[in-house]
């Protein structure tokens, strides 16, 4: 996620010394990043967040299964 502008100047947020004209999302506080993030929540398809979830456990067995075969 990115900020605008207009968000980071509202916010007080300043501007990356080594980037002019990118922000540092570190320089939010905790409440800021939750207020940015907390209602694009609810724009996330769940039945489809859920599937990416289980897909991505799969791939992490499989992949602790090979590495499980592998000798050094």
């Amino acid at each position: 996620m990115g900020l605008s502008e207009e968000q980071a100047k509202g916010m007080g947020v300043p501007e990356n010394p080594e980037k002019p004209g990118e922000y540092q999302w570190e320089a939010l506080t905790d409440d800021q990043a939750q207020g940015l993030i907390q209602p694009v929540l609810a724009l996330i398809d769940q039945t489809a967040w859920s599937e990416v979830e289980n897909r991505e456990q799969v791939q992490a067995e499989r992949v602790r299964e090979h590495l499980s075969t592998m000798t050094l």
